[in-house]
């Protein structure tokens, strides 16, 4: 089944080419701005033959809407305060004080949440470069093979108990159980961190494009995020890996299935 713009039932569900989401949304020059963004970082890609997810279809037309009725210095002085916002933590004590004040004598912001804050401000910039994640790994080095040992044994329980879900759901055709069997087969398993930062040659590699500054923390953390945003755009241009990417860093402690790329991270 087919729309007035020619897109298939998967298409309207999210996904469509940037030429296509021009056409569903042309007051964004969403091509121009894709280009500009490549453009920064040296990356020459065909824009228009992208494949972008769109899983608001119904949010982007009323912003855009919000965005025509909205005076022009309204919106540029809200990006300028979110973003002394996002890093006035980085800034330097006294701005950061003056934060948590504001957090703490805000409503419902109890001084526990305020912490919470602080701690996950920290805890992103430690786990921004995987150079910590390094020492960790190399201090922890002897229980790796136990230890992963019975990590894999669990997710093949937790694999077989997926199994054992399919083959109770009678409303599935014998067919489509088959499917869901084979997907099963291939789900992937990540545990612990990516092999690759056991190298430290890899590891330098991995940050050859990132100049750290001796004594600017702020200007630090920007080039941080800016060589986050490049890796990630880089992505675009090669294949797949999916040993080498993950979605979040080794040193958060979480365990779940990723349905999109059919795999457990642990």
């Amino acid at each position: 089944m087919t729309d007035s713009l020619g897109l298939d039932e998967e298409e309207t569900s999210g996904r469509m080419k940037v030429t296509q989401l021009e056409e569903l949304i042309p007051e964004i020059k969403w091509g121009d701005m894709l280009r500009a963004t490549l453009d920064q970082f040296d990356l020459d890609l065909d824009v228009d033959s992208l494949i972008v997810t769109l899983h608001c279809n119904k949010y982007v037309p009323e912003l855009v809407e919000l965005l025509q009725d909205t005076p022009k210095r309204v919106i540029v002085n809200y990006m300028l305060w979110r973003f002394v916002l996002r890093y006035m933590p980085y800034i330097s004590n006294y701005f950061e004080q003056l934060w948590q004040q504001f957090r703490s004598e805000t409503s419902d912001i109890s001084k526990d949440v305020a912490f919470l804050y602080l701690w996950n401000i920290n805890i992103s910039t430690a786990t921004g470069t995987y150079s910590f994640i390094k020492i960790l790994v190399q201090v922890n080095i002897d229980q790796d093979t136990r230890v992963f040992g019975e990590i894999d044994a669990m997710v093949e329980e937790v694999r077989e108990a997926f199994r054992m879900v399919i083959d109770r759901q009678d409303w599935l055709q014998p067919e489509m159980k088959e499917l869901c069997s084979d997907k099963l087969d291939i789900m992937g398993k990540k545990i612990g961190y990516p092999e690759y930062i056991e190298s430290i040659e890899l590891l330098d590699a991995e940050f050859e494009e990132l100049d750290i500054l001796e004594d600017h923390f702020l200007n630090n953390i920007i080039r941080m995020k800016k060589h986050e945003v490049w890796k990630e755009l880089k992505k675009l241009s090669r294949p797949v890996d999916k040993n080498r990417d993950w979605l979040i860093q080794p040193l958060v402690v979480n365990a779940f299935h990723n349905p999109t790329a059919n795999e457990i991270i642990l």
